[in-house]
């Protein structure tokens, strides 16, 4: 922290990724904004090419300072990208898991994606360049209601591999908390609904263009590495995938009572389709993944099978079915990354995925009025002690749901007060991140509290009498009038493979 160095700054990335991992969040907090302003001040966030162009075009009468000379070696070059891509996606995380505004964004980067790993290992440059990716302009622009291109070109797609396809997943994670789940809109104005629709569209387009557009290799995240793994980038990245697929599905999929009154007709069941197959399939791509690999396992990983986790809860709930058995697998397998990051010879010490697991597990247990086990960090000691503090106002936790403008206060959300008596014991420090939520439409009181206990392997469990507005004719605006394109849920959804050979048909 003392001096400027690339060496250093990697120093950095390894604490923030161990603290974040070992269940202290707000600890890492300040050491990831010190590196997205490190990268910054050492110019990693631009390419070398770049700067150099624009100091032969233009000159200024200040220069600014310089810490780091120009790199000499393509391996040099391509070391300093990836600590900087490093950073980027521990900014992208941070923002994602408290709502926070993004460090990193578009008026500061100008940076190439990564190569392939096997490109990197072996030490020469590919034949041609990696691709510009264009990220977000800032965290929320209210006036701005289209996304800019990822990519500025397809060119030179061929030298990207699975950690340059992790990039642009977490990318479009961190957008659709951004530019939708954050954006405020007035329910009871057409015109505001229908622009809040059209960014559903436009994010939903992006979702189905990145898995449409993979390079067949990397469609599927089933991809080994010359050692026999699967590819940790690529499996992560296409989890990152199906976790922004069911933040982004997750409002339409399970609507409050107060958007009955909604003039736009909402394709809940199709969302909820959408939500359970990307669920299930994260599940299933990280039991295969871990039985197949004994390496650490990143935060990230451990947060999207707490999202899909959730909302395989939220959907048993709603629809009055049985628990999909993926819940099961899912608790097992962060389970698991809790036993390798306490290590062989390590006490059960509490740590990232070991509280993810245990909040599944007691939420499943508690039934239905336990289900919305969502907590925010606060600095002061009785934010968590307090029952005053804690999940009495939904409208205080961060990274609201879609339906947070509504004003509508937790008695007609949840029908009764969320139970976290269990949770009240621990100080603020122990709280490793503000958790992920469910939509805050979700009403509590639509299912019995024993209807999340029994673990099957049903169908969606769409079938129950849930009235939406999906029923509703005459004086509505069909919701696939906003837009012309319309999607499966296979055209969504990324796959471990059918064809891999560890997979449970």
């Amino acid at each position: 922290m003392e001096s400027f160095s690339v060496e250093n700054l990697q120093a950095l990335i390894i604490c923030a990724f161990d603290i974040i991992g070992s269940g202290r969040g707000p600890s890492a907090w300040s050491i990831v904004g010190s590196m997205t302003r490190t990268v910054e001040q050492l110019r990693l966030s631009t390419e070398e090419d770049e700067a150099r162009l624009q100091q032969s075009t233009c000159k200024a009468l200040i220069k600014r300072m310089a810490f780091l000379a120009p790199a000499t070696t393509w391996t040099e070059v391509e070391e300093r990208r990836r600590v900087f891509w490093n950073v980027f996606l521990m900014d992208r995380f941070c923002s994602i898991s408290t709502g926070w505004n993004l460090s990193l964004t578009s008026a500061d980067v100008k940076r190439r994606l990564p190569c392939e790993g096997a490109i990197w290992e072996a030490g020469e440059p590919g034949q041609t360049s990696t691709p510009y990716f264009g990220i977000s302009t800032r965290s929320h622009d209210p006036e701005k209601d289209y996304l800019a291109a990822a990519r500025e070109s397809e060119e030179g797609q061929a030298a990207l591999g699975g950690f340059a396809f992790c990039i642009e997943a977490t990318e479009s994670l961190s957008l659709v908390t951004s530019f939708f789940l954050q954006y405020e809109v007035d329910f009871k104005e057409v015109h505001e609904v229908q622009r809040w629709l059209m960014r559903f569209k436009q994010l939903d387009l992006r979702l189905v263009q990145w898995k449409f557009f993979l390079p067949e290799k990397w469609r599927e995240a089933c991809q080994f590495n010359n050692d026999g793994n699967l590819d940790p980038n690529l499996v992560l990245a296409h989890m990152t995938h199906n976790t922004a697929v069911v933040l982004l599905h997750q409002g339409l999929a399970y609507p409050s009572s107060e958007w009955q009154s909604v003039p736009v007709k909402l394709p809940s069941a199709s969302s909820a389709e959408t939500c359970q197959a990307a669920a299930i399939e994260v599940a299933t791509i990280a039991a295969q993944f871990l039985n197949h690999s004994a390496i650490l396992i990143s935060p990230q990983f451990c947060f999207c099978l707490f999202v899909c986790g959730k909302m395989l809860l939220t959907h048993a709930a709603y629809y009055q079915s049985v628990l999909h058995s993926s819940f099961d697998s899912i608790v097992t397998s962060l389970e698991e990354i809790s036993r390798r990051w306490n290590g062989a010879t390590s006490s059960s010490s509490a740590n990232l995925a070991s509280k993810f697991s245990s909040r599944l597990r007691e939420a499943r247990l508690d039934g239905a009025n336990a289900v919305d086990i969502r907590e925010a960090f606060s600095e002061k000691h009785d934010a968590v002690g307090s029952p005053s503090t804690v999940g009495v106002d939904l409208q205080r936790t961060s990274l609201q749901a879609p339906s947070a403008p509504m004003d509508v206060s937790v008695s007609t959300i949840l029908g009764e007060e969320i139970n976290l008596d269990s949770f009240q014991t621990e100080s603020p420090e122990s709280i490793s991140l503000a958790f992920p939520p469910l939509p805050l439409s979700f009403q509590l009181h639509s299912a019995p509290q024993d209807s999340i206990l029994t673990s099957a392997n049903p169908g969606t469990g769409m079938q129950g009498e849930i009235n939406t507005n999906d029923d509703i004719s005459g004086g509505y605006i069909d919701f696939s009038d906003l837009s012309e394109q319309t999607f499966h849920p296979s055209q969504r959804v990324s796959t471990l493979s059918s064809l891999y050979p560890g997979r449970q048909l």
